[in-house]
């Protein structure tokens, strides 16, 4: 039986009305029982994997969440002592989508519901740092959560490596970046959870900054002309920002 059962309700009156936006509404139970799941998350998470929008089933599973475009989107819903549930849905332009979802019991592991408490704390101080927000601004390279859970590295540089102008090599104190310009090579600020770093020896030696494994994300803007305003007037070359997981206590 499938777990997830969409059933979608189209209606013509009078002149077509343009909707601002599509809704996503239905109620959350558990598999076999169909007992409502009580006070358990639904999110909607876009192509990128960042959520959207989020919302609690109430005492009857009921939850209503509104996207803010037509598009591919995924719903994951996580309720405490079920196996999280995650499937994608394209939602058209106008109306609105009724759904039932339906959550596997399942005993709580508390490596798992550390790991998932961990991963949304991660989302959400990204978010309130503008780090989605300036990824949506089309300036500078982006490596997401997403992005380190799927390819884990032991050296900050092995990801910088395939970043456009952005030059890594071995020195004295350990890995330095530069970044390459219509004048040559120049040095970039480091720029870790808002907090910038002090150059050690006038070089960006980004082992020293932060270990690998504490990092959550990484922006790298390799000129000026890319720099948010909020981190225009820190140099003249370009920045690497580097958000933690220990900084709002993942």
């Amino acid at each position: 039986m499938r777990n997830f059962k969409l059933l979608v309700v189209l209606a013509v009156i009078g002149t077509p009305i343009a909707l601002k936006a599509q809704v996503v509404q239905g109620r959350l139970l558990e598999s076999g029982t169909r007992r409502p799941v009580v006070s358990a998350m639904i999110s909607l998470v876009d192509s990128t994997g960042v959520v959207v929008q989020e919302a609690m089933s109430g005492m009857d599973g009921s939850f209503r969440i509104q996207a803010p475009e037509p598009g591919a989107y995924y719903i994951l819903a996580e309720g405490l002592g079920y196996a999280p549930f995650l499937e994608g849905v394209e939602l058209g332009e106008g109306g609105f989508l009724p759904v039932e979802l339906f959550l596997e019991p399942k005993p709580v592991m508390l490596d798992s519901l550390v790991a998932t408490i961990s991963r949304v704390q991660t989302i959400r101080y990204l978010k309130t740092m503008g780090y989605y927000q300036r990824m949506q601004s089309g300036f500078g390279h982006f490596i997401t959560p997403q992005d380190i859970a799927d390819r884990p590295f032991f050296k900050i540089a092995d990801h910088l490596r395939n970043v456009p102008r952005v030059s890594t090599g071995t020195g004295f104190l350990g890995t330095e970046v530069l970044l390459r310009g219509p004048s040559g090579y120049c040095v970039p600020r480091i720029v870790v959870d808002g907090l910038v770093v002090v150059s050690v020896a006038g070089s960006a030696v980004i082992d020293q900054v932060v270990a690998p494994e504490d990092i959550a994300a990484m922006e790298i803007y390799t000129g000026v002309a890319q720099l948010p305003l909020e981190y225009a007037s820190i140099n003249t070359c370009g920045a690497i920002l580097i958000w933690t997981k220990g900084s709002h206590g993942g």
